[in-house]
């Protein structure tokens, strides 16, 4: 079966993406939408916990939950349920003490709703 070029290079940009979200980098991720929008609200492969603003968020990646915030990502619960704030909570295991670093990329959530 022969794939496309277009094809690979659109699955290449989504995986560029996902590790753009994953890793924390807002600049490269902006850069990547602002060559497919469409990618704002679907769950990417690989990302476990669906869109990427929520797999932002359970990573605490404040600056990429900003960024996506600010181009329109939608805050509702994903096919499973999942919202950014479910994520960044289940992400704290009962193990793991409270600290200021899971708190951090809600931080722009709160502040977008109080904008509002």
């Amino acid at each position: 079966m022969f794939i496309g070029q277009d094809v690979v290079e659109h699955s290449s940009l989504h995986d560029r993406f996902a590790d753009a979200v994953k890793s924390g980098d807002a600049d490269a991720a902006e850069q990547y939408l602002n060559e497919d929008g469409g990618m704002l609200d679907k769950d990417l492969p690989g990302l476990f916990g669906g869109r990427p603003v929520t797999v932002a968020a359970r990573e605490g990646r404040s600056e990429v939950v900003a960024a996506l915030l600010r181009r329109g990502a939608s805050l509702r619960p994903d096919q499973e349920g999942f919202t950014p704030f479910l994520a960044m909570c289940a992400a704290v295991s009962h193990d793991e003490p409270f600290s200021e670093e899971r708190v951090r990329p809600v931080l722009p959530i709160v502040f977008f709703f109080a904008e509002l």
